[in-house]
C-alpha cells in the first residue's frame, strides 16, 4: 500500500511540474488587430506602448525587460504604461506595485485605463503587450512581448527587436506574449 501512495504521490508531482512548465512557456493571445497611431505632423521618433494587469505578476518581469531596452535608448520615445481597471474597481486597484515599479522607468507615462478602453482599442488581450509605433507614419513596427517567458527576465526575441527599431535598424515585428489576460479573455 505504501507503494502504491508513494507511486501516486510521485505521479501527482510530476504532472504538476509539467503543468507549470507548460503554463510558463505558453504566450498569452496576441493583438487582434492590426493598428495604426495618427501620425504627428512633423513629429520625430517613436511611441511605445505596453499594457499591464496590475494584478499580474508575471508582468514585473515585462516592466524589468522594459527599463532594460530603455536604458540603452531613450531619445525621442514616448512611452506610455496603461494599467487595466475595471469599471467598478477605485484607480487605487490598478495603482500597486506594478504601478510603483513603472514610477522608475524615466519618463515613461503611466495611466489608469478604465474599463480596458485603451486595450480594446489597440487590441491588447495579454499584460505586458508592447506596441511600438513610428511616430511621423503612424505605422506599427512591433506588437509583442519583451520576456522570454512568464516571469523571466533576460535575452528575448520581443526585446531584442525593440532596441533594434530604436536604433533605426528594422527588425522582427512580432514576439510572443507572456502573460495574464487583461480583459479576462
Amino acid at each position: 500500500m505504501r507503494y502504491v501512495t508513494a507511486g501516486v504521490w510521485l505521479l501527482g508531482c510530476l504532472v504538476g511540474i509539467v503543468a507549470m512548465a507548460l503554463h510558463m512557456t505558453a504566450p498569452g493571445l496576441p493583438i487582434r488587430a492590426s493598428i495604426a497611431l495618427a501620425p504627428e505632423l512633423g513629429a520625430k521618433g517613436k511611441v511605445l506602448w505596453m499594457f499591464v494587469h496590475p494584478q499580474c505578476q508575471c508582468t514585473r518581469a515585462s516592466l524589468d525587460e522594459l527599463e532594460s531596452v530603455l536604458a540603452q535608448r531613450r531619445n525621442g520615445v514616448t512611452i506610455t504604461i496603461a494599467y487595466y481597471c475595471p469599471a467598478n474597481r477605485p484607480d487605487s486597484w490598478a495603482m500597486g506595485g506594478l504601478w510603483s515599479q513603472a514610477k522608475e522607468i524615466l519618463g515613461a507615462n503611466r495611466l489608469i485605463d478604465r474599463d480596458g478602453k485603451l486595450c480594446r482599442r489597440f487590441g491588447a488581450r495579454t499584460s505586458g503587450q508592447t506596441l511600438l509605433f513610428d511616430r511621423p507614419t503612424g505605422s506599427l513596427l512591433f506588437a509583442g512581448g519583451l520576456t522570454q517567458a512568464r516571469a523571466m527576465t533576460g535575452d528575448s526575441d520581443g526585446a531584442s527587436a525593440v532596441r533594434s527599431w530604436l536604433s533605426g535598424h528594422p527588425s522582427s515585428t512580432t514576439a510572443p506574449v507572456y502573460g495574464c489576460a487583461l480583459l479576462g479573455d
